[in-house]
């Protein structure tokens, strides 16, 4: 092993908390993989070895709450999960680790068939003894949300004959319900996680909540946490445009986006994290954002958070939008090699680079 990597090694140990090392070295193996599948995977797109920080970090954080979670070791995965959201971590790109644990349970609940009644009955009873092991935690109260709004989408309406005879449509509301009375009843312990505030707004959109009470939703969670940029992509959600985008339409998303970035002032940023996530999304082109206003707001992430991943993401964003001037000078201010997840497409990046 080279003098960097155990630099690296040992700088990373010394910051593991000593109560969680035991739970660290059965898992390494395991994260060695997940590393390992990831540099083959960037060597073999044809844009070289690429710096695989951000990326590593998220697979980690997620290997780990899944092994924690097989492993019923709700004592680490308390640890975790408070010390994410009692000191508002996040990952070098400025993503809350506490949203990527929380996306490592919505994973292992989307592993399971929608019918392996055994394996839904498997995790449910692990999430009940979560709870039952610390009543007064948020955590698994959120965990559970996540589990059974995962569990109503995987009931959701097919388009084929066969799905519609099975009357899905009525079980995918029926356990949406389930999911949101079950939230709404466990407010007391949940409501201190910015996430509960997510799971509950996110049930209430899918039943077609009032605009003015899904965003006392919204509101709540960012009484708790106002930087969580998961509450400001929900509620920008509700504003999705349908069809071509009708002027109302884009009127009242871009509203919600400008009250969101004038109550978080501190954070120049949300304004292009607002467009890239409508991206990510499949809808931004139809929701009327500034584009000079997005460039500001690039500048602003980078500015926050200089990640060579926020940098490839957002040049990435201003190619697609024709904007080849901001792209290269976006591009020119990576310190490493692209990221081949960004940039699928060799002759995209080259485009955009020269």
């Amino acid at each position: 092993m080279g003098a960097w990597w155990q630099s690296k090694l040992s700088g990373l140990w010394s910051r593991v908390r000593p109560g969680w090392r035991p739970f660290v070295v059965p898992i390494w193996s395991l994260l060695g993989v997940l590393l390992a599948w990831q540099v083959a995977a960037a060597v073999n797109t044809g844009l070289g070895l690429v710096a695989v920080s951000e990326l590593t970090i998220r697979a980690d954080i997620r290997a780990a709450v899944r092994q924690l979670l097989d492993q019923a070791d709700f004592t680490a995965l308390e640890r975790m999960a408070t010390d994410y959201r009692d000191q508002r971590l996040a990952t070098p790109s400025g993503v809350r680790k506490l949203s990527v644990f929380y996306g490592a349970i919505h994973e292992t609940a989307a592993a399971i068939d929608r019918d392996d009644k055994a394996a839904w009955r498997q995790l449910e009873t692990q999430l009940r003894h979560w709870r039952q092991r610390f009543p007064k935690s948020p955590t698994p109260v959120v965990a559970t949300g996540v589990v059974m709004k995962r569990q109503a989408w995987a009931h959701r309406p097919r388009l084929t004959v066969v799905e519609i005879s099975t009357a899905s449509d009525e079980l995918f509301v029926a356990r949406l319900r389930l999911a949101r009375v079950y939230l709404q009843g466990s407010a007391a312990i949940g409501s201190s996680d910015p996430e509960f505030h997510v799971v509950l707004a996110q049930t209430a959109m899918a039943e077609s909540e009032d605009m003015d009470q899904f965003f006392m939703l919204i509101e709540r969670g960012l009484v708790v946490d106002p930087g969580y940029h998961k509450l400001a992509f929900t509620g920008l959600d509700y504003f999705v445009p349908a069809a071509g985008g009708s002027p109302k339409d884009v009127q009242r998303l871009q509203a919600f986006a400008n009250s969101m970035v004038k109550r978080a002032a501190a954070d120049p940023g949300l304004y292009a994290r607002l467009y890239w996530h409508a991206t990510a999304a499949g809808y931004a082109a139809k929701a009327g954002f500034d584009w000079p206003r997005v460039i500001a707001s690039m500048d602003a992430v980078i500015a926050q958070n200089p990640d060579d991943w926020n940098i490839d993401n957002l040049a990435r964003l201003a190619c697609q939008a024709s904007d080849k001037a901001t792209a290269r000078r976006l591009i020119a201010q990576r310190k490493g090699p692209p990221f081949a997840a960004v940039w699928p497409a060799k002759a995209l990046h080259d485009m955009c680079a020269a």
